[in-house]
């Protein structure tokens, strides 16, 4: 079942990211490429914890491991980690502020990090929240970019939503793809380095 929700914030997240041209990006959870043929870059590399078998291009690269075990001296213009935090609702937050760390570290001077977030875990999502709207500058960036969005995106299909979410209710087969979860979006540039 497709999920518009996550179409809409795709094209959203690229109206933002493909205002930059980026010499070396990296994509964390790549999974088949999406951000690969939506976004034009020098270098891409892409890594995910599950092996896809992908076909390589002569620009870019793919690893299959975990994010907090990827070690490279490569620095990065833009790291994009799109739908894997608080996905499941068993996100390590104090994680989160570590890879808050090794990202900056990981970036250029003036290079940017594109996010969003899940609502699974409602703790973990307010947890997250505040630590980029009220922590950033702690970690070395600054917000570019923010925005909320859920089933149908934007609260302007609140009654839309509102009656979609009373039928995933009765049938809750319908909410494979976490429709009935809200989502938030963060688009951060780096400026200093910690």
């Amino acid at each position: 079942m497709p999920n518009p929700s996550k179409e809409l914030f795709y094209l959203s997240a690229y109206k933002f990211l493909n205002k930059k041209k980026y010499r070396k990006i990296l994509d964390v959870g790549c999974g088949h490429l999406h951000l690969y043929h939506n976004i034009n870059t020098e270098e891409y590399y892409g890594i995910d914890i599950l092996d896809y078998n992908l076909r390589m291009e002569k620009n870019a690269f793919y690893k299959k491991t975990n994010f907090n075990n990827y070690k490279t001296e490569k620095k990065f213009d833009l790291i994009v980690i799109h739908n894997t935090i608080n996905y499941n609702g068993d996100y390590d937050v104090k994680e989160f502020e570590n890879n808050l760390k090794k990202i900056n570290y990981m970036l250029n001077d003036n290079g940017y990090l594109s996010f969003n977030f899940g609502h699974l875990n409602k703790g973990v999502y307010e947890k997250i929240d505040q630590i980029i709207t009220k922590e950033h500058t702690k970690y070395g960036f600054i917000i570019v970019e923010s925005f909320k969005y859920g089933l149908f995106h934007f609260a302007v299909n609140n009654f839309i939503y509102k009656i979609i979410l009373a039928i995933i209710k009765i049938f809750p087969i319908l909410d494979r793809n976490h429709m009935g979860q809200k989502f938030k979006y963060f688009l951060l540039k780096k400026i200093k380095t910690l």
